[in-house]
């Protein structure tokens, strides 16, 4: 017994190291709801990441299906432009890398999850996070979100 509490405590920090900075991120999402006013839906936001570094995004509302999102964080442009368009914008994209500005790499897969029936996939070649549209609150998580990819990156976990 001490043995495998003593391995499973060993293990949770080399495998979670980033849990602080996710959990953050979702406080702020969840505090933080993108409101569509024109179609009156909240739209929840949650992230995670995988075993395989991928950024997870989920996004939920109270209707006929969800959305997740997946790419590998080294497929994606971790960049972010400090634009004064976007400053009070209430989202946050990060494009796919790709080589030829003619041909869009297509790392992110969406699977939409219907209440009734089977999930869908496509791929597309961007990730993104909606959410209020306070200045603050995105400054916040373009920071968090740096340091998030930062931790995940400079893990241990598998590529």
């Amino acid at each position: 017994m001490t043995g495998f509490l003593f391995r499973l405590s060993a293990e949770k920090p080399q495998t979670f190291p980033y849990r602080e900075t996710i959990e953050y991120i979702n406080s702020l999402l969840k505090a933080n709801p993108y409101v569509d006013t024109f179609l009156e839906i909240t739209f929840y936001y949650s992230i995670d990441i995988s075993s395989d570094k991928e950024l997870v995004v989920k996004m939920e509302f109270d209707g006929p299906f969800k959305t997740i999102l997946k790419s590998k964080i080294r497929d994606l442009n971790l960049s972010l432009q400090k634009d004064s368009t976007y400053d009070n914008s209430g989202s946050i994209c990060w494009n796919c890398l790709s080589n030829d500005l003619t041909n869009k790499n297509k790392c992110v897969i969406n699977e939409t999850i219907p209440t009734e029936g089977e999930s869908e996939f496509h791929s597309s070649d961007n990730i993104f996070v909606m959410f209020s549209k306070q200045n603050e609150v995105r400054d916040k998580l373009i920071r968090a979100f740096d340091q998030l990819f930062k931790e995940v990156l400079e893990s241990g976990s598998k590529e």
